[in-house]
């Protein structure tokens, strides 16, 4: 089964290509235009990572892991963000981002950060596994 993505930025040019791009990589990609259509995507349906874009309006993406963090709604996220700003990240970091990429991104860079982020989650509890036997 593809690896299910969503991939949220208000920048439509933007998400066409990257959803396109991320597409014939083989993931299963939806887009949201911002935090908001984001959110009630996430209260429906699962994904295996979200891809999120910092700066949006409406609700941008920190408060968007504010607001899942409150629902108990957990994804894997990587947030894409313009700003190197060491207080967003960290306040992303306090909400369990898993990754983040600067934009301008490299698409490559970010095949390869949901492969890590992908890996990550499950290879603890592999080694965990093999600890017991």
């Amino acid at each position: 089964m593809p690896t299910r993505l969503l991939y949220v930025d208000d920048e439509p040019d933007l998400r066409d290509v990257v959803e396109n791009q991320l597409m014939l990589e083989g993931f299963d990609v939806t887009t949201a235009a911002d935090g908001m259509d984001a959110i009630e995507i996430l209260t429906k349906r699962t994904f295996d990572v979200v891809l999120l874009d910092v700066r949006m309006p409406r609700m941008n993406g920190i408060d968007v892991l504010q607001a899942l963090h409150a629902l108990n709604i957990r994804p894997r996220t990587i947030m894409l963000t313009g700003d190197s700003d060491v207080s967003v990240l960290a306040r992303c970091a306090h909400f369990g981002v898993n990754d983040y990429l600067t934009k301008p991104y490299n698409f490559r860079d970010l095949v390869n950060s949901i492969g890590r982020v992908m890996t990550r989650v499950f290879l603890p509890q592999l080694d965990n596994a093999a600890v017991k036997e």
